[in-house]
């Protein structure tokens, strides 16, 4: 099994993201280019797990178009975070950890 395979049962929810088979550069250009972005954007606005995508692309720093959102609007996101209540910051652990123990039983 490829580190490519391995990483895609580990966070199953990328599987049914709308990007998978869009062109990756697409998404990684955007940060310059405002047209990558209104067609990266245009990508991810039906997809249903970009929720999944912008938290992923916060947790970990992602450059790029992930979740409909940049990483300035990450940027602001993770301020904005960082203000909420502890009680809220750990729902969202929760929610986190608890997906990636669901994608890591599917091995």
């Amino acid at each position: 099994m490829t580190t490519s395979e391995v990483f895609k049962k580990s966070f199953g929810w990328m599987e049914s993201a709308h990007c998978e088979d869009a062109d990756p550069e697409l998404f990684f250009e955007a940060e310059t280019n405002h047209q990558a972005i209104a067609e990266a954007k245009h990508i991810c606005s039906g997809c249903g797990v970009k929720d999944q995508c912008r938290d992923w692309a916060i947790r970990y720093q992602e450059k790029g178009v992930w979740g409909e959102t940049t990483l300035s609007q990450r940027k602001l996101l993770r301020k904005q975070y960082a203000k909420c209540p502890k009680a809220v910051l750990d729902y969202m652990a929760r929610r986190l950890y608890r997906e990636h123990e669901e994608a890591l039983q599917k091995l």
